[in-house]
């Protein structure tokens, strides 16, 4: 019996180095898993350019922000949507836990919509740059606040960038950021 213990003692030891060791490993592992249930199957299998720009973000934001879009209490669902086609009127998306999976949107869940526009674009970093910005009104809590304003757009900007993420959010800026009046009520507006 003694030596069992041992045994599964030192097993987990070994197993929290290897953690340890191979953070990315481990981090990858969760990735895949997260993807399997918690973004829609058009993303990972019809939108490819959106894929590899969510697998980039997933494995370069910090850890803390990391932990909170795949919190399974209330995790980060990615979800796509059409703007063309007869897709665009209307679609449906199925997320399907497996037997042994964790209970999961105790506190609810936080959708982020990805539109088939997204998929156009050849530069996974801009992608990545408004994937990010989504993440940010999640982290700081923006859709709670009840009301929309630019302040609000200007802060999950500014948290972006404190992430070390200025060059996606200024390919994102370029690629799909306010080009005339009307576009957007932050037109005028500093970042």
């Amino acid at each position: 019996m003694k030596n069992s213990l041992v045994v599964v003692f030192l097993l987990l030891i070994c197993s929290n180095i290897f953690a340890q060791e191979n953070p990315d490993k481990n981090r990858d592992q969760a990735i895949k898993q997260y993807l399997a249930e918690f973004v829609s199957g058009n993303i990972q299998h019809a939108f490819s350019s959106v894929d590899v720009a969510l697998h980039n973000v997933l494995r370069k934001v910090p850890d803390h922000v990391f932990q909170a879009v795949t919190d399974r209490k209330r995790p980060v669902i990615f979800v796509d949507y059409y703007t063309s086609g007869i897709a665009r009127f209307a679609g449906s998306t199925e997320f399907v836990f497996r037997e042994g999976d964790q209970p999961a949107f105790q506190d609810g869940f936080y959708l982020i919509q990805l539109g088939d526009a997204l998929d156009s674009v050849e530069d996974p970093i801009a992608i990545e740059g408004v994937i990010l910005h989504e993440i940010a009104h999640r982290i700081l809590e923006h859709l709670k606040a009840d009301h929309f304003s630019c302040a609000l757009e200007r802060e999950a900007n500014r948290l972006v960038k404190s992430w070390g993420f200025e060059q996606e959010f200024l390919k994102a800026k370029e690629y799909f950021g306010s080009k005339s009046p009307g576009d957007s009520p932050c037109h005028d507006k500093k970042d």
